[in-house]
């Protein structure tokens, strides 16, 4: 069986082959644009959790549960957390800090503030209402362990009347093979 040479389909034989090399060159070509922005945006939450870092020891500094002085405290961290601390403010038990890296050319930039929250007593217990709070949680759960014990005896009072069934089904299959 012989086919002629100018025949219909003859002139897209291999066409698969150039589409397949096509997809193949557009998928890498993305790759190599995708790959470099998603490791800017890992490296951008680095810097976040670096400049979060660098403000709270500053804050724990300023505050004296850690000794030390509050800026280097926070360059510290930053510096852990694979940031340049480029600015830091203690302002009595707050601390705002800035911190920065370069990723890919780019520069990566966060800032961040600790200290007490608005309107918390100089001195005094932060947590008082999380403390109420925890106590209401203990007394919930102290119902329901309640309701658990009641459950509880529920089920003993079940188990004894199954009992009282077993035994009479016990003595009509003793009468029937008797």
């Amino acid at each position: 069986m012989n086919r002629p040479r100018d025949g219909p389909g003859r002139a897209e034989r291999g066409s698969g082959s150039v589409l397949a090399v096509g997809v193949i060159g557009a998928v890498l070509a993305l790759t190599a644009v995708l790959l470099p922005l998603m490791s800017l945006l890992a490296a951008g939450a680095a810097v976040r959790a670096a400049a979060d870092a660098a403000a709270l020891a500053a804050a724990d500094t300023a505050s004296g549960l850690v000794a030390g002085v509050p800026c280097q405290a926070a360059a510290t961290a930053a510096e852990l957390g694979g940031a340049a601390l480029t600015g830091c403010a203690v302002d009595g038990l707050i601390a705002s800090v800035t911190v920065a890296r370069t990723v890919l050319g780019f520069e990566l930039g966060s800032r961040a503030r600790a200290g007490p929250p608005p309107g918390a007593v100089p001195g005094g217990s932060v947590g008082a209402d999380l403390n109420g709070a925890d106590q209401r949680g203990a007394d919930q759960r102290g119902a329901d362990q309640r309701g658990a014990d009641q459950r509880g005896a529920d089920q003993r009072g079940a188990d004894q009347r199954p009992a009282d069934q077993n035994g009479a089904d016990q003595s009509n299959t003793a009468s029937r093979y008797r």
